[in-house]
């Protein structure tokens, strides 16, 4: 039932979604929507709208996952991203250990390097 959400090939068997995975549908169509929004006004679209737009999404997931405020939400490209902002926000020091299993994703492991 959840394969006719996305667009892969029906004779296609994709047993590898954490690498590189595909969108829904629906977030195709809204990704979509907001490029023909940006094509049609760039200018308004960067200076604007996509603040609005990134702010109202703050709001609504802070509020759907319980954050007291959107100010306790950041919103990153991937999670590749998201694991990179983390592990440079910790404040290491010499000597201090940082562990991870050996079938960590490549860039976790250069990054933790």
């Amino acid at each position: 039932a959840m394969l006719s959400n996305f667009l892969l090939d029906p004779a296609y068997l994709n047993l590898n979604h954490g690498s590189f995975g595909t969108a829904a549908k629906p977030a195709l169509e809204a990704q979509h929507n907001y490029v023909l929004q940006q094509e049609a006004r760039p200018d308004i679209w960067f200076r604007e709208t996509y603040k609005t737009l990134i702010a109202s999404t703050r709001e609504r997931v802070s509020a759907e996952v319980g954050l007291p405020s959107a100010d306790n939400l950041v919103l990153l490209e991937n999670a590749s991203a998201a694991v990179n902002a983390i592990f440079r926000s910790l404040s290491l020091q010499p000597g201090d250990i940082f562990v991870y299993f050996s079938t960590a994703y490549g860039m976790v492991k250069h990054t933790a390097a």
